[in-house]
């Protein structure tokens, strides 16, 4: 584990968020844009409309991409510092967090903050929220601000009359929302849309054409933690084939982002059969793993703005980084089947000559499997070294 608090670290670079500090700049705040996010969700986090970002990062008309530090105005954003009073709110049927989020003006993630449960657990009607109100510093009265029973579209959204053929997953991704972005802004929309009815949207689109040729292309929504790696394994859709037929995707994908995909794609994994290996466990034995990916931190430096260039540049580590996020993943999922893992990791720095020299140097006689290292002369190498040992080599290719 001698490079786990490093690694950590430098994963942590990828979501790291600022806020300014000098005086001068009390009414804005810094936003790193996250993986996943555009110009539409960080206005709606922060109350705020993309025109009002545009004025103060004109780069991002052309899109923002992930580590790209915005300007944000702070003004309605909720201060969590200050003195803070809630409402209580009785969640109805079909509501989301979202949607909520949206009624009263304030964040997902401010809603959860308050209500612990919802980190851990899915929304259900009924269940009642503490939804936070923030206080007017300038109200000498005590009152606190009232936050409007009805969802408010802002100035940021049009009006926008359905046509033939178009569906909900058609104008959400026409306009770079999700479903329940669409659906938030759209209190009664219904289960489909009806030709003529006049919707909200957001007052920009992201794409031209709200329908598709249904012989050849479907939609697909991204499903919770899905990145491009997953939807090739999935899908079989390189991230170059996936923006080719998305553009709005190269800012990264999100949670419930609607994509166009040839329909043939979506058929053929529909076919393939599944096993659940999870029925078939019995050896519940503790394991021991060894990691061996190329992180590439004898290239990172101490100023936390050149790695976040190296990160940028440097596919590899990138892939490293995400394949090693997937391993703690499966290591939380042994866990919670009764397997102890312990976990041993070693960075490659992406050289055949370090992984002989981490396996000459350490003792694998207690190694059940080794995971890795990514690149093919690397994995030939520790499948050579390690064939004595009778430690098998699990491999993937970059």
């Amino acid at each position: 584990m001698k490079y786990l608090l490093y690694i950590a670290v430098v994963s942590f670079m990828i979501v790291s968020c600022d806020v300014l500090s000098s005086p001068s700049q009390a009414n804005y705040r810094s936003h790193t844009v996250q993986k996943g996010e555009t110009v539409y969700s960080i206005a709606k986090k922060y109350g705020t409309t993309r025109k009002e970002i545009y004025l103060l990062n004109p780069d991002a008309k052309n899109g923002v991409k992930e580590n790209a530090v915005l300007v944000i105005p702070s003004t309605d954003v909720i201060n969590s510092s200050g003195a803070v009073t809630f409402k209580t709110h009785k969640v109805r049927r079909k509501e989301t967090l979202f949607s909520i989020a949206q009624l009263y003006n304030v964040s997902v993630e401010d809603i959860k903050r308050y209500n612990k449960h919802l980190y851990a657990k899915q929304l259900k009607k009924g269940e009642k929220l503490q939804i936070p109100k923030s206080v007017n510093a300038n109200n000498t009265t005590g009152e606190t601000n009232t936050t409007s029973e009805t969802s408010n579209t802002g100035s940021d959204s049009k009006s926008y009359k359905v046509k033939p053929k178009e569906t909900k997953f058609g104008i959400a991704r026409m306009y770079g929302i999700t479903i329940a972005e669409l659906e938030a802004l759209n209190p009664n929309l219904g289960e489909s849309l009806q030709i003529g009815e006049t919707i909200q949207v957001p007052s920009e689109s992201v794409t031209n054409e709200a329908t598709l040729d249904t012989e050849k292309y479907t939609f697909y929504e991204v499903q919770p933690k899905e990145g491009f790696y997953r939807l090739k394994v999935k899908l079989g859709l390189s991230e170059e084939e996936i923006v080719s037929l998305n553009p709005y995707a190269k800012e990264g994908l999100k949670e419930g982002m609607i994509l166009k995909i040839p329909k043939d794609e979506v058929a053929s994994n529909d076919t393939v059969s599944t096993v659940n290996l999870e029925t078939g466990l019995s050896n519940k034995s503790e394991k021991r793993i060894a990691i061996m990916l190329p992180f590439l931190l004898n290239r990172a430096q101490g100023d936390s703005v050149n790695n976040s260039e190296i990160l940028k540049n440097e596919r590899t580590m990138r892939i490293a980084l995400d394949f090693y996020s997937g391993v703690l993943m499966a290591t939380e999922f042994a866990k919670d089947q009764g397997i102890s893992v312990t976990v041993d990791v070693f960075d490659t720095q992406a050289s055949a000559g370090k992984v002989g020299s981490i396996i000459s140097s350490n003792n694998f006689d207690t190694v059940d499997a080794v995971i890795g290292p990514l690149l093919s002369s690397n994995v030939e190498k520790a499948a050579a070294a390690l064939k004595g040992e009778d430690v098998p080599v699990f491999f993937t290719t970059k």
